[in-house]
């Protein structure tokens, strides 16, 4: 997609809070260019891709074992090239757009409970690419879908995966489907950004096609701006046509993009962004991990939902279930999200960042000042007006609490050092985060530089217990262990004694040292003998711990049951 030089700002990036939202506008010839592209969109042949898919050249599976290039011990079912012919179905259509497309192989083991080989099979990931021909041509915003299949819910799947019909048109032809339609279409214009469009492979035993591919993103400091993952999206429960983009708390502009994309071209159907770090079942979870913006578009967000699909992972996830007004309204929004993402945008835009986010690592007592010092910069050469600086703490419960909000204007390069300052009411670790740019007066493209983060020890003087645990109870011989959390080093003591009273045995656990540190705990308290050697007799023992350090002491008591 081309725009002239007078272009003002794309909306890209956006604030955390949608409630706070306000709509920016959108330069004409995106409107224009977006919307011509939306009209391409052809659900009809979404919905044949996806029947290819699941019918697979009749083998009617797409399991990740099923490949040409493997070595296996005797007894296990033999592979037939089901997947790999489906890997080479979507190079060939990446191919037929013109764009640049290659199968990448990865090794992947399989091994008993104790460790013996079982097989080593070589799968592929088909990664297509539509190179991006404006200043941030460098930079790549990610379509991923995995195109593997599963039907482990079918009786005798481990012995005859070779055989049973897993033809996955759900999970997750679906989700190829839209990154085959969206790569046809998209690959017509020019963009900004480089764009990859990937399918990945073996997704369903554990997300090693993506978990290979970001590793070695990472590996080469790969610049990837964000990751979008599409997995089911085409299958409907209730008749409410519902998208759910799930983020984790650093990528929840993500989420928001789609907001602006709902909104801006008027896309039908329920958008729901849901921001939720422990949903990581799908490929966008590994790109997390190695701190990449990403998120997963799905129609459903939590497994435990009456409206998760019941036939996934069998051979009743057929072309059926697919809805083909879910898939309209989803491939609407993946193909604005991703043209709003990569669309040019001019070489003078604006450009803040947060470039330096310091303070303590520890603090020795709750209800004194944590010092905070945010520096913020303007790295262009045009004006930085009505900036957001946001900064909250979660606190060790996983509360939020607010720590300050400051409106900032930056002139041409210019340099900004913020001090705050935060009274922390408990003990415990905080995480202390900071959004820089939340209500877009500045908008841009760069987001991974407008969130910086940190991590604060809160001690307490005297020495206060958080959760004591002594396992196992009942407890037959061998190693006692205890975990405790204590809120500042400490000396402890621990002593063991039975009801009537005599000291049984104890330990002593230097301040700074395991045992004895800040924080949480783990030991060993007893070897279940008394003082002199000997086993101790069954019953009922009680364990008196003490910390102690220069401001005082505390104790606390538990009781554990022996029995031999």
């Amino acid at each position: 997609m081309r725009r002239s030089s007078s272009s003002i700002l794309l909306l890209i990036f956006v604030l955390l809070f949608v409630s706070s939202l306000e709509a920016q506008p959108i330069p004409s010839d995106d409107l224009t260019a977006i919307e011509r592209m939306l009209s391409q969109v052809d659900v009809n042949a979404w919905f044949n891709t996806i029947r290819d898919l699941a019918y697979n050249d009749g083998y009617r599976s797409r399991f990740c074992l099923r490949v040409d290039d493997y070595h296996q011990a005797e007894g296990q079912p033999k592979p037939d090239g089901a997947c790999d012919n489906a890997a080479r179905y979507i190079l060939e259509r990446f191919r037929s757009y013109g764009l640049e497309a290659e199968m990448i192989p990865f090794k992947h083991r399989v091994e008993s409970l104790s460790g013996e080989l079982l097989g080593e099979y070589t799968l592929h990931n088909v990664v297509a690419t539509l190179p991006g021909k404006g200043p941030d041509r460098d930079k790549e915003i990610l379509l991923t879908a995995h195109y593997d299949s599963i039907a482990s819910h079918e009786e005798d799947w481990k012995e005859h995966w070779n055989e049973i019909p897993a033809p996955g048109a759900t999970d997750n032809g679906s989700g190829v489907a839209m990154v085959l339609e969206v790569a046809r279409i998209l690959s017509r214009y020019d963009f900004d950004y480089t764009i990859k469009f990937i399918a990945f492979s073996g997704e369903e035993l554990g997300l090693f096609g993506s978990r290979d591919y970001s590793k070695h993103a990472a590996d080469r400091d790969e610049p990837i701006a964000a990751v979008l993952n599409v997995d089911m999206l085409g299958h409907d429960e209730d008749g409410a046509l519902d998208v759910h983009v799930v983020t984790n708390e650093r990528s929840s502009w993500i989420g928001n993009v789609f907001v602006t994309a709902k909104e801006a071209f008027r896309i039908g159907g329920l958008l729901k962004p849901v921001v939720d770090p422990k949903f990581v079942w799908s490929d966008h979870s590994p790109f997390w991990k190695y701190g990449y913006s990403a998120a997963m578009i799905s129609e459903e967000s939590d497994m435990e939902s009456p409206e998760w699909p019941q036939y996934i992972h069998s051979s009743k996830d057929v072309i059926d279930n697919i809805n083909l007004g879910l898939g309209r309204i989803g491939l609407k929004l993946v193909l604005s999200a991703l043209a709003l993402l990569a669309d040019p945008i001019p070489a003078d835009r604006t450009d803040v960042a947060i470039d330096s986010f310091a303070l303590p690592r520890k603090l020795d007592e709750i209800e004194t000042e944590l010092p905070i010092s945010v520096d913020v910069v303007n790295l262009s050469q045009n004006e930085a007006d009505d900036l957001k600086l946001h900064v909250y703490a979660l606190t060790p419960d996983g509360q939020r609490a607010e720590i300050a909000e400051r409106s900032i204007s930056l002139g041409p390069g210019e340099r900004r050092r913020l001090n705050l300052s935060y009274r922390p009411s408990e003990w415990g670790r905080y995480r202390i985060r900071a959004f820089l740019n939340l209500n877009l007066g500045s908008l841009e493209t760069d987001f991974g530089n407008n969130f910086a983060s940190g991590e604060v020890e809160v001690r307490r003087s005297p020495a206060v217990w958080g959760s004591a645990t002594v396992y196992p109870n009942p407890y037959n011989g061998g190693r006692l262990r205890m975990a405790y959390q204590l809120s500042s080093d400490a000396d402890v003591f621990v002593k063991i004694y039975d009801l009537t009273g005599h000291l049984i045995g104890e330990r002593e656990f230097v301040s700074g040292t395991k045992g004895g540190l800040w924080g949480p705990n783990d030991v060993v308290i007893w070897d279940g003998k008394n003082r002199f050697g000997e086993k101790a007799a069954s019953g009922i023992y009680l364990i008196h711990l003490i910390a102690v350090n220069q401001h005082g002491s505390v104790e606390i008591g538990r009781r554990v049951c022996l029995v031999k």
